[in-house]
């Protein structure tokens, strides 16, 4: 899951790679980092198909601080699992 863990840009190996998190934390946040997690994890999930994103949760703290987490399943060997990660 290092394209959940990585922050957009900051790879200087793969530097198109990660989660590019938005500026601000207004209305269209939680829709911005769903938005911005589902195209880092594309090439898992749509092209090359070996796991599924079954839920994505973004929960705002306070200081400009959120905890997202992605529950999904490893279609490889069909188990289901979750990463976690502080932002800000």
């Amino acid at each position: 899951m290092l394209a959940l863990i990585t922050v957009f840009a900051s790879s200087t190996a793969v530097p198109k790679m990660g989660v590019q998190m938005p500026t601000k934390m207004g209305r269209t946040y939680e829709a911005q980092v769903r938005n911005s997690i589902n195209v880092a994890l594309n090439q898992l999930v749509n092209i090359e198909k070996v796991m599924r994103v079954n839920s994505i949760t973004v929960i705002k703290g306070s200081g400009g601080r959120s905890l997202v987490t992605v529950s999904y399943t490893d279609l490889t060997t069909n188990t289901d699992d979750s990463v976690s990660r502080n932002f800000g």
